[in-house]
């Protein structure tokens, strides 16, 4: 992402969340009323005309079938994995790469007890400061913006500046983000949740395979993902097959590797009217534990 600009994946995916709302309640994959607020320009009218909406989903399932359903499945998964770890007893969430993520703000399980650590890059972070500044009466005190480029800086010692402890039980969420950094910061990045987190801390993030990093896929919505990454000035750095997943994190210091495909995860949500629903084929998800479960 270029310095200064925020970024626009980040508006992307909320514009996704903001079209989930959209919907009827029973047929919504997830819910997110702040999404909307972070939208500008033509996101802003097709979320006012609905039949717009509907037009530019159908032309992003041509080029990249499935991948407008995947958001709000990924948001529900995660989404799912922060539940149960608040009931495990999780005492910090961490959001690397946060982008415009309004989870300690639309999740009632997350307004006590749970220290929220918001990470991205600085100019992100300042203009979703901003908005939710118009749109909340006041920011919460649990949650800490702490800015920071994850290829660039060593993240223990920005969060332990910001009040993160190491000793408690954490989880980690890394939604649409390791697909961007380089592999040795990917590494760096496993290598720090699975030595500075408490016993029970978990990781929750989505990949990709490395196809549709390098442009190589056969799949024709997979060469399209890499390349509109590229117009975005986001370009894709690191992918890993879901067979080789397992083996990369225990060799890191995770256990209990769970690995599942996005159209996994809508078969499992499927009913409704969601049964109309479509998952990309080129996301998966995966959860994992450090420490002693």
């Amino acid at each position: 992402m270029e310095k200064k600009l925020q970024s626009k994946t980040a508006e992307e995916m909320a514009g996704f969340r903001a079209f989930e709302m959209l919907r009827p309640r029973k047929d919504r994959l997830c819910e997110d009323s702040f999404a909307v607020h972070f939208l500008t320009g033509p996101w802003v009218d097709r979320c006012k005309k609905p039949l717009r909406a509907k037009f530019y989903l159908w032309v992003v399932n041509l080029i990249n079938p499935g991948a407008p359903d995947t958001v709000p499945i990924r948001v529900r998964f995660i989404d799912d994995h922060i539940r149960e770890g608040v009931k495990q007893g999780v005492e910090q969430l961490i959001i690397l790469g946060a982008g415009y993520d309004c989870r300690p703000y639309r999740m009632p399980e997350l307004e006590n007890g749970v220290q929220i650590f918001d990470v991205d890059h600085q100019s992100t972070q300042a203009h979703k400061r901003h908005i939710l500044s118009s749109v909340l009466d006041t920011l919460p005190g649990h949650v800490a913006f702490v800015p920071f480029q994850l290829e660039k800086e060593g993240v223990a010692q920005s969060l332990k500046d910001h009040g993160y402890d190491s000793n408690k039980r954490s989880l980690f969420i890394l939604e649409g983000l390791i697909m961007y950094l380089d592999p040795q910061a990917v590494r760096s990045l496993f290598t720090f949740i699975s030595g500075n987190s408490g016993s029970g801390s978990s990781v929750v993030f989505d990949f990709l395979p490395p196809g549709v990093v390098d442009g190589t896929i056969q799949n024709r919505g997979g060469r399209n993902m890499h390349q509109w990454a590229k117009r975005k000035g986001e370009p894709f750095k690191f992918g890993i097959d879901g067979h080789d997943l397992p083996g990369f994190l225990s060799g890191l210091g995770f256990h209990d590797i769970r690995v599942t495909t996005a159209g996994a995860c809508r078969d499992q949500y499927a009913g409704g009217g969601l049964s109309r629903r479509k998952a990309s084929p080129l996301f998966s998800f995966a959860t994992a534990y450090t420490g002693i479960a």
